[in-house]
């Protein structure tokens, strides 16, 4: 499948949902199965969006908008500018420049942990796990208490998404992933491979075999950073570059080509080695 977004920018994808900026002013969020289902235009462009099932938590301006199968739901004010939204059993979670603060889907404010920098957020092993300038925090996602501090040295950290036991955090000072073990109650965090040379925002597969690069186009790589599949754009200019990959029962890759005033968002079929 190839979903083609004339006119629009693409900042953020999720499954079943991308949003982002209108080039000629404002935002949008695009809800889509094979084909576009609904398309919302906002007055401020989209800057990210997480979904479980049907529903969908988009951030734009300074607000967050629930809707279910595209449908606005409502929407509130959230009063920090979050870098990450991840959607998880009806919890709003918002990382930002001062920690993590936790919502729910009528907008109340459940807990807010002051951690300092906090970038990207997913669930593993029932914790919430984010990336910091110096690895992770595993917090407990009823009170954003901190569970367990992940060192892994200097790197402005970001946890990207998780698959069963295993994160997969990308260091963004040496474009590199990790994927890595979920925390035990006493032990070490184990690396289990890492992907060199990444760009945009990675997605480890649900088998946690392979982790997907968004380009202008995709790539995929073993947990042994070895390239097992890459697949150009046809048509693209040079302003082509990819955004965000985002792996569920099928894969999906963002696309902005902003030579030609568009976005896409391809799909590829699971594939086994």
């Amino acid at each position: 499948m190839r979903l083609e977004l004339e006119g629009k920018e693409l900042a953020a994808l999720s499954w079943g949902a991308a949003v982002g900026a209108k080039y000629e002013g404002g935002g949008f969020a695009t809800f889509f199965d094979e084909n576009v289902k609904n398309e919302l235009s906002l007055e401020e462009p989209a800057e990210l969006v997480s979904c479980e099932e049907s529903v969908c938590a988009t951030y734009y301006g300074t607000k967050i908008l629930i809707t279910s199968y595209g449908t606005p739901l409502r929407e509130f004010e959230v009063g920090v500018a979050p870098n990450w939204v991840l959607l998880d059993d009806k919890v709003v979670y918002l990382t930002y420049e001062e920690g993590v603060v936790a919502y729910s889907l009528e907008g109340k404010r459940l807990w807010r942990g002051l951690y300092g920098p906090a970038r990207g957020a997913a669930r593993a092993k029932g914790l919430i796990y984010v990336g910091t300038p110096f690895g992770a925090l595993a917090l407990s996602h009823e009170d954003g208490k901190v569970v367990k501090e992940v060192e892994l040295g200097n790197g402005s950290w970001r946890v990207t998404s998780s698959c069963g036991s295993t994160l997969l955090l990308v260091n963004d000072e040496e474009a590199s992933a990790l994927a890595l073990l979920a925390v035990k109650d006493l032990g070490d965090p184990e690396p289990v491979g890492e992907v060199k040379g990444v760009t945009g925002t990675p997605w480890i597969s649900p088998d946690c075999l392979y982790v997907a690069v968004p380009s202008c186009g995709v790539s995929v790589f073993d947990l042994r950073g070895n390239l097992v599949f890459s697949q150009s754009l046809e048509g693209n200019s040079d302003e082509c570059y990819g955004v965000q990959a985002h792996w569920g029962e099928k894969l999906l890759v963002g696309v902005v080509d902003e030579g030609l005033m568009k976005s896409y968002v391809l799909t590829y079929e699971p594939f086994s080695r």
